[in-house]
């Protein structure tokens, strides 16, 4: 999901990027608008890199805690859905995207 959703706010912005490009009759200007898109993009993405990267450390510190996963597994029926709940609220971001999209041209 989290792949899907870059990508798709990847293309809304190159495409507003590039029909702007086009309806200054510019069709060269496509390439030259690339920088604009890349501008646009990299702090979400780079924001959701770090987001990745905590997702990442939260599961290597259960990997490396197995007394932690054993009583999470010996309470799953109360601190399952806590810990699914909580875990699901951190990842929103990454899911539907950090904020709203950069203006378009």
């Amino acid at each position: 999901a989290q792949g899907s959703a870059m990508a798709l706010r990847d293309a809304v912005v190159a495409g507003a990027v590039r029909a702007a490009a086009l309806d200054d009759g510019r069709p060269e200007g496509i390439d030259a608008a690339l920088p604009a898109v890349a501008a646009a993009r990299l702090p979400e993405i780079r924001t959701v890199q770090a987001l990745q990267r905590q997702e990442a450390h939260r599961g290597e510190l259960l990997r490396q805690r197995p007394l932690l996963r054993q009583l999470l597994m010996l309470n799953r029926g109360w601190a399952g859905p806590l810990a699914e709940h909580h875990w699901s609220r951190g990842q929103r971001q990454l899911r539907d995207g950090v904020g709203p999209l950069p203006p378009l041209p």
